[in-house]
């Protein structure tokens, strides 16, 4: 009876942990993006993400915005303003964007 209890035990935790990793995004079609709904900070700029677009603000005031796309943990973020686009890596708690190191809030 142990054993069938142990068994069961196992089976249970089989099952959470496969459902765990099959609803996990992996960045391929379809999902939500892990930038979206995000707020990074340098000083005194926030720039948030919400996609697929993105703000940098200053004070509360709107200086710069654009668009974004994320693949395979690369960031590319378009700059409207100047036509130019950079592509970048998230550093876990940590994007450089322009010279400029946002930390995630």
């Amino acid at each position: 009876m142990k054993n069938l209890y142990k068994l069961i035990g196992i089976i249970a935790l089989v099952a959470v942990i496969g459902f765990s990793v099959a609803s996990c995004n992996k960045g391929g079609g379809g999902g939500k993006d892990a930038l979206s709904g995000t707020t990074w900070k340098y000083d005194d700029l926030v720039l948030t993400f919400k996609s697929p677009n993105w703000t940098i603000k200053q004070n509360g005031k709107e200086i710069i915005k654009g668009t974004y796309t994320i693949s395979d943990g690369q960031v590319t973020i378009s700059f409207p303003d100047k036509g130019t686009t950079e592509t970048r890596s998230i550093a876990g708690e940590t994007l450089n964007i322009s010279g400029f190191t946002f930390k995630k809030q």
